[in-house]
């Protein structure tokens, strides 16, 4: 299969980095209702800093490091690359519609 059919095909899950202004990030991961929670409560100074989406474990790696001017990140384990499934993104677009709903009812 060509590389371009091959990325048409990869399931991209949306990831958050949340910090303060002008520092390294200080939370970063998926979007879910856990993560919600525990950047929730580090304080009013912590804002969403950049969001992205990735198609695997180590894809999201690259990105957070090129993001916080890391260099080339490069995985340190021989587990293999965790690609990102249908099932996983339906159960994040969920969330996601819940979490749009509740902030766009917020004060």
């Amino acid at each position: 299969m060509c590389l371009s059919c091959q990325i048409a095909l990869m399931h991209y899950m949306l990831f958050e980095i949340w910090g303060e202004p002008g520092k390294m990030s200080s939370f970063s991961g998926v979007v879910h209702p856990q993560n919600d929670k525990a950047h929730a409560w580090r304080g009013p100074e912590i804002v969403l800093l950049h969001a992205f989406r990735a198609y695997s474990d180590r894809d999201f790696w690259r990105q957070l490091y090129r993001f916080d001017d890391l260099g080339e990140w490069e995985s340190v384990t021989d587990l293999p690359e965790h690609f990102f499934s249908e099932e996983e993104v339906a159960e994040q677009e969920r969330y996601l519609q819940i979490r749009n709903l509740d902030s766009a009812s917020a004060p």
